[in-house]
């Protein structure tokens, strides 16, 4: 089953970064509020929030597998791609800046773009940052739409990164860094995905239903519905499976729900409870607290798994199931 991230809108890209230089969260009851709006989970499918200008710079190191080419018309820079776990819950890349040993002093690098045919040119992400001699810095950078316009995924020699460089004396300019031969893992890992995506939403709409609080037998409890609308397929359409977090504990509908061909709209009666997940390492590790993934078949095709994201403006009723369930003695 191929499984793929509604969420990737870049708008909480900028958490990933400041998470990966957290140093945890208590057990006490007071953490799961602190951190309940903010997350998923180590296991779990990821959302964040964060300091748009946090970088990662990394210590000059080298890669055996790459060689850089000249690179004299862009100031001795190059660029390789990355994507962690959470950047992938964020919808980002990291663009991973590389400057060439031996040169001198700093390059003062001021924005980036990702410019290549899997996806749509996106603005120039601001990230002002001074790339020493031999120094790989990992810039977090939104994607823009991906276009699916072919069968396999566009090599890395098509794309480049479009890089401002600011010396600071009036003679700012826009150099062409390309990319490096190690980046067409993390490009091709991003590209299937994204097209997989795409290609789903085409024919099929995902949304939720309000949530409303109930705790039947005092076990704190948000019920709701998964609500599926047929675009662009006549074929049936089936919900196969929706898992919840390592927070959050899903409940459905079973035997498998199906669209037949000739309706428009199905709605699948789902119930979230507390997983009982009230250490340190869940609640201050969850990174997709509120995406649930939903599996759905199209016609005979294999299912394919999607992370379908809670509203922000529905999360706080979730936060609060996290909150009593680990204040109670009712623990799954």
């Amino acid at each position: 089953m191929c499984c793929i991230d509604m969420g990737q809108d870049g708008s909480d890209f900028n958490g990933a970064m400041a998470r990966r230089r957290g140093t945890g969260a208590t057990v006490a009851i007071a953490a799961v509020a602190s951190i309940g709006l903010v997350a998923g989970c180590g296991d779990d499918r990821p959302t964040s929030t964060g300091s748009p200008t946090t970088v990662v710079d990394r210590a000059p190191r080298t890669r055996p597998t790459t060689t850089l080419p000249d690179l004299t018309a862009s100031d001795g820079l190059a660029a390789s791609i990355r994507q962690f776990r959470e950047d992938e819950a964020a919808g980002v890349i990291q663009i991973e800046m590389v400057r060439e040993p031996g040169g001198e002093g700093l390059v003062a690098v001021t924005s980036v773009r990702l410019d290549w045919p899997g996806f749509e040119a996106a603005p120039p992400t601001v990230r002002p940052v001074q790339v020493a001699p031999g120094q790989r810095v990992d810039l977090p950078t939104p994607l823009g739409a991906v276009a699916c316009t072919t069968a396999d995924t566009p090599s890395f020699s098509l794309g480049a990164v479009e890089v401002t460089v600011d010396p600071g004396d009036g003679t700012a300019r826009t150099v062409r860094a390309p990319l490096l031969a190690d980046a067409q893992t993390a490009l091709d890992n991003v590209w299937r995905k994204a097209c997989v995506r795409q290609r789903l939403l085409d024919r099929v709409g995902f949304e939720y239903s309000a949530w409303a609080r109930s705790d039947p037998d005092g076990v704190p409890t948000a019920a709701g519905s998964l609500v599926v609308t047929r675009r662009d397929t006549s074929e049936a359409i089936s919900v196969t499976g929706v898992d919840g977090s390592v927070l959050l504990f899903v409940d459905w509908t079973t035997p498998p729900p199906t669209l037949p061909s000739d309706e428009r709209q199905l709605e699948v009666p789902i119930v979230v409870t507390g997983a009982g997940r009230c250490d340190g390492h869940a609640l201050s590790d969850s990174k997709k607290t509120y995406v649930f993934q939903v599996q759905v078949r199209v016609g005979d095709e294999e299912p394919v798994g999607v992370d379908l994201p809670v509203p922000d403006a529905d999360r706080p009723i979730l936060n609060q199931i996290i909150v009593d369930t680990c204040g109670s003695d009712h623990r799954r």
